[in-house]
């Protein structure tokens, strides 16, 4: 088989398949039931003997009677379950508000807080600054606020910088320059 070809290597694998699957009287077994623990399925194996031919008259009838008993499956409403809401957002006056978007280097990825001003199912109505915005329940987060820091605007303040009554905070701030030649100015919060 292998000197019958100018391209024995194509022969090669099933040359390899039949000496696995041979069978050796003295072991009493062959080599890939020794080396899988059960005997290999070569191609005949998955050859079926061709059922007999049908005219086509016959098929077509029996292909009829078979469409005709296939019955169509009800549809089914994927979008009819219920969404999960934690508990602690059904009843939040403020809520966290995740950005969508590829963020800067330290960017926070939620805004906020912001007012509830109402809320259904899946989308909370919220007051981002300026304007009354709809969002899904899914990109916010429960806001826990201490009372006496709300405001009307919908969110709460950012933090400012804690001034000191005894130092008078000068605009003109003295600058400097490094050994380089580079000029800067410290921030007030270093004077």
């Amino acid at each position: 088989m292998c000197h019958a070809e100018e391209k024995w290597t194509d022969a090669l694998p099933l040359v390899l398949l039949g000496i696995c699957h041979a069978y050796k009287e003295e072991l009493q077994s062959t080599a890939a039931e020794f080396v899988y623990g059960e005997p290999l399925r070569v191609p005949g194996d998955f050859l079926v003997p061709a059922a007999q031919r049908l005219e086509a008259s016959t098929f077509i009838e029996q292909l009829r009677r078979h469409m005709d008993q296939l019955r169509p499956t009800s549809a089914a409403r994927h979008d009819s379950t219920d969404t999960f809401i934690r508990k602690d957002l059904k009843d939040s006056n403020y809520v966290f508000l995740r950005q969508d978007y590829i963020r800067r280097a330290l960017e926070p990825p939620y805004t906020g807080p912001h007012k509830v001003i109402a809320r259904t199912d899946k989308t909370l109505t919220i007051v981002v600054p300026g304007r009354q915005v709809n969002v899904s329940a899914y990109r916010v987060q429960h806001a826990y606020v201490l009372d006496g820091t709300q405001h009307d605007t919908g969110s709460l303040p950012s933090a400012q910088p804690r001034s000191d009554p005894e130092k008078p905070v000068s605009t003109n701030r003295p600058t400097q320059t490094t050994r380089s030649g580079r000029t800067f100015r410290f921030p007030a919060r270093y004077n």
